[in-house]
C-alpha cells in the first residue's frame, strides 16, 4: 500500500472515530437536557393547573375546569390530561389523537424518551378532591433531536470534504519530493542522471533530496569516466591522432572482416594513395602547414561528392591512405580514381613542386586476403608514379574482367521483378544464449536472399547497396516484416526474430508510419521482433532514432544496434536510447582469441553495457577458441558459422 493511501485512511479512521464520539456524546448530553427539559415543563404544568383546579373543586364546577384543562392543552406542547377523583374515576381526559413524528421511526427507537407523566394534587385545604396527569408531548422533543443530529451530520460531513481536500491538497506538495526521488532513483538504475533542482521546504525530504542528487551526480560522474577511459583507449589503439581516421590496425582488422564476413559486399575497389615528397613539403613550410595539410586531403578523400561513399578510409601510414569502396565496379572505381586525384591536385596546387600524390587501384572479390590486395594495390600504385604529375592505376588481375557486376538500370528491374513476383526468399541465422553450460536459441537473425536470373540465390551483400541507391530499400523491409509477422502468427508466436532495417527505411517517415499502423494491427506477433538498426544511423540521426525507439518499443517490439563500434562514436549515447541489445561488430570478434587489444575493447563494453541493463551479443564467430574465449566475458548472445550457418528454415 502506497503512502498516500496510508495517510489517507489514517486520517480518514481518525475523523470517523472523533465524529462517532462527538455524535454520541452530544446526542446522550442533549437527550438529557431534552428529557429535563420536558420533565421540569410537565411538573410545572401539573402543579400549576392543579392548583388552578383545586379553587373550583369544592364547587364541583366541572365546565369550568373542563375549560381551564382545554386552555392548557391547547397549548400543543402536550400529548395527553388527566384528571382522576380520589378514588380513581377519570373526571377530564384530554388526548391528542394524531401525533406525527418529524423523525423517522428508526431515530426515535434508537433515542427512545421513557418520560414519566407528572402529577399535582386537586384540593382544597385538608380535603383531597382528586389527581391531575399531565404527559409530555414526546414528538418535539424528537424533532428537536432528530434536527440537531441532521445540523451535526452535515457539519461533520461539510469540514471532512473540506478537510479531505486540504489533505490531498497538502500530501501532493509534500508527496511531490518522494515521488522525485523515486523517479530519479529509477532513472539511476536506467543510467539516466537526473537531478532535481526544486528543492522542498520540509527539511527531511530536501534533505533527502540532496543526498539523492549527490548520489546522481556520483554514479554519473563513475559512468562517463568509464565511458571516457574505454573511448580514450579505443582512440588510441585503433585511430590515427592527426587525420582521426582508422589507423593500420584498424585498417587490417574491418578489412580483414569484411573479406571473411559472408553477409558484406563480396566485391568493390581498394584504393591505396600514397604522398611522395612529404619531408621536402615539412622542411619549407613548417610541420603545422604539412599537418593542416594533410587535414585537407582527408577531407577530401573522406568527403568525394561521388555517387559510391566509402566503406572505409584510414591513415595506415605517415603518408598513405587507404580506402575502400564496396560494391563498385571497375569502370565506376575508375572514375572515382580519376576524380579523386583532379581534386587532390587541385588541393595541392601551391606545392606540387614539392611533392605528388599517386592513387593505386585494385578490384577485390570474395576469397582473396588482405595482403593480397594491398600488393596489387601497391604494384598499381607504382606504376602510377611512373608517370608525370597527379596520376592514378587500376591493378589489371585476368579475375577482374571475369567479374560480373549490373548496371544500375539492370539492377533496378532485377529488384522490382523480386518485388513484384515475390521471390524474396528468408533465411534463419540462430544467436544462441549460454548459460551454466547449457545452449538455447535466443533468437534468429533474418537475413535476406533474391532468386538471381540463373536460379541461384544472391546474398543480400550483392544486391542491397544497389536497393538503397534506388530507394527501394523501404519497399524490401516492407516486404520482409509482413512475411516476418505471418511466420510468427503461423509458428503460435514460439520463436523470436531479428530484422534488419535500412538507414534509408528508418528516416522515411511514411515507411515508419505505415510499420507504427501494421505493428499495432499485429500487438501480439510484435512482441516477437527485435528491429536491428545500423550504428551509424542512431548516431549521426539521433534525434530520429530516439523517435522511431520510442515508438516502436512502444508497440512491445525490441531494439538493438548492429555492428556496434565499427565507428569511432562516444560510448556514453548508448544511455539516451531504449535498447535491448548491442551486436558487437566482427572486426572485434575475428581473432580475438590472439588480439590482446580486442579483448580489453570487448570485455569492457560489455560491462558499461550491462550497467546500462542492455545485452550484449558476438557476431561471426567463426572458431571454438574465439567462443571460449567469448564465454568467459559473460555475453548474452552468440553468432557465426562456428554457431550455426543460415538455414531456409528456423532451426538449430
Amino acid at each position: 500500500m502506497s503512502l498516500r493511501k496510508i495517510l489517507t485512511f489514517t486520517v480518514l479512521l481518525i475523523y470517523v472515530l472523533i465524529f462517532i464520539g462527538t455524535l454520541i456524546i452530544s446526542m446522550h448530553n442533549f437527550r438529557s437536557s431534552l428529557i429535563e427539559q420536558t420533565k421540569t415543563q410537565t411538573q410545572n404544568t401539573a402543579s400549576t393547573l392543579s392548583f388552578a383546579l383545586s379553587q373550583y373543586a369544592d364547587k364541583n364546577d366541572t365546565v369550568t375546569m373542563n375549560t381551564m384543562v382545554d386552555a392548557v392543552f391547547e397549548t400543543g406542547n402536550y400529548q395527553r390530561i388527566l384528571i382522576k377523583s380520589i378514588k380513581g374515576d377519570i373526571i377530564i381526559s384530554k388526548e391528542l389523537k394524531k401525533n406525527k413524528n418529524a423523525a423517522p421511526a428508526w431515530f426515535v427507537n434508537a433515542t427512545h424518551f421513557n418520560v414519566t407523566p407528572a402529577s399535582g394534587s386537586i384540593s382544597s385545604g385538608w380535603k383531597q378532591y382528586g389527581t391531575v396527569y399531565v404527559f409530555s408531548k414526546a414528538s418535539i422533543a424528537y424533532e428537536q433531536l432528530w434536527k440537531t443530529f441532521v445540523e451535526i451530520i452535515w457539519w461533520f460531513l461539510g469540514t471532512f470534504i473540506l478537510t479531505m481536500i486540504l489533505m490531498l491538497v497538502s500530501l501532493n506538495y509534500l508527496l511531490k519530493p518522494l515521488t522525485q526521488v523515486k523517479e530519479q532513483a529509477e532513472n539511476i538504475a536506467a543510467k539516466r542522471f537526473t537531478i532535481v533542482k526544486k528543492l522542498p521546504k520540509t527539511l527531511e525530504l530536501r534533505g533527502a533530496i540532496e543526498v539523492m542528487n549527490k548520489l546522481s551526480h556520483r554514479v554519473q560522474t563513475l559512468f562517463e569516466e568509464q565511458t571516457q577511459l574505454t573511448n580514450k583507449l579505443r582512440e588510441q589503439t585503433y585511430r590515427d591522432p592527426l587525420t582521426k581516421l582508422g589507423n593500420r590496425r584498424y585498417f587490417n582488422m574491418q578489412f580483414e572482416h569484411m573479406l571473411s564476413e559472408k553477409e558484406i559486399a563480396l566485391a568493390g575497389a581498394l584504393f591505396l594513395v600514397e604522398i611522395s615528397g612529404l619531408e621536402s613539403l615539412k622542411k619549407e613550410h613548417g610541420f603545422e602547414a604539412t599537418e593542416e595539410h594533410l587535414l585537407k586531403l582527408t577531407q577530401v578523400l573522406s568527403g568525394s561528392e561521388q555517387d559510391e561513399s566509402p566503406a572505409l578510409i584510414c591513415r595506415i601510414s605517415d603518408n598513405t591512405f587507404v580506402i575502400v569502396y564496396s560494391n563498385i565496379s571497375p569502370p565506376d572505381a575508375a572514375k572515382v580514381a580519376k576524380d579523386l586525384t583532379q581534386e587532390i591536385a587541385k588541393l595541392s596546387a601551391h606545392h606540387k613542386e614539392h611533392y605528388k600524390t599517386h592513387i593505386g587501384v585494385a578490384i577485390y572479390k570474395e576469397g582473396q586476403t588482405v595482403s593480397q590486395l594491398l600488393s596489387q594495390a601497391d604494384m598499381a600504385l607504382r606504376s602510377a608514379q611512373t608517370k608525370n604529375g597527379f596520376n592514378w592505376y587500376m591493378y589489371k588481375a585476368a579475375e577482374v574482367e571475369q567479374l560480373h557486376f549490373h548496371t544500375a538500370g539492370q539492377w533496378k528491374d532485377i529488384l522490382l521483378n523480386v518485388l513484384k513476383d515475390n521471390k524474396t526468399i528468408l533465411f534463419y541465422q540462430p544467436i544462441f544464449s549460454f548459460i551454466k553450460n547449457k545452449t538455447s536459441v535466443l533468437y534468429y537473425e533474418v537475413l535476406l536472399r533474391i532468386e538471381g536470373n540463373d536460379g541461384s540465390l544472391l546474398p543480400a551483400a550483392h544486391f542491397l547497396p544497389m536497393a538503397e541507391n534506388l530507394a527501394l530499400m523501404p519497399e524490401l523491409d516492407k516486404h520482409v516484416i509482413k512475411k516476418i509477422i505471418t511466420q510468427i502468427v503461423q509458428e503460435n508466436y514460439q520463436k523470436k526474430y531479428a530484422i534488419n532495417l535500412s538507414t534509408s527505411s528508418l528516416l522515411d517517415n511514411s515507411f515508419c508510419h505505415w510499420l507504427k499502423l501494421f505493428l499495432n494491427e499485429n500487438l501480439k506477433a510484435a512482441q516477437c521482433i527485435i528491429f536491428e538498426l545500423p550504428e551509424q544511423c542512431a548516431v549521426k540521426q539521433l534525434e530520429e532514432t530516439k523517435t522511431f525507439i520510442n515508438d516502436i518499443t512502444s508497440l512491445n517490439c525490441e531494439i538493438a544496434l548492429d555492428k556496434f563500434g565499427r565507428g569511432f562514436y562516444p560510448i556514453h549515447y548508448l544511455q539516451t536510447l531504449k535498447l535491448a541489445y548491442i551486436k558487437i561488430d566482427g572486426s572485434f570478434i575475428h581473432h580475438i582469441d590472439t588480439d590482446a587489444q580486442n579483448q580489453f575493447f570487448v570485455h569492457t563494453l560489455v560491462g558499461i553495457a550491462h550497467n546500462l541493463e542492455i545485452k550484449v551479443v558476438a557476431l561471426n564467430i567463426e572458431n571454438e577458441s574465439e567462443f571460449d574465449l567469448l564465454k568467459t566475458f559473460s555475453l548474452d548472445g552468440y553468432q557465426g558459422y562456428f554457431m550455426g550457418k543460415p538455414e531456409d528454415s528456423p532451426k538449430v
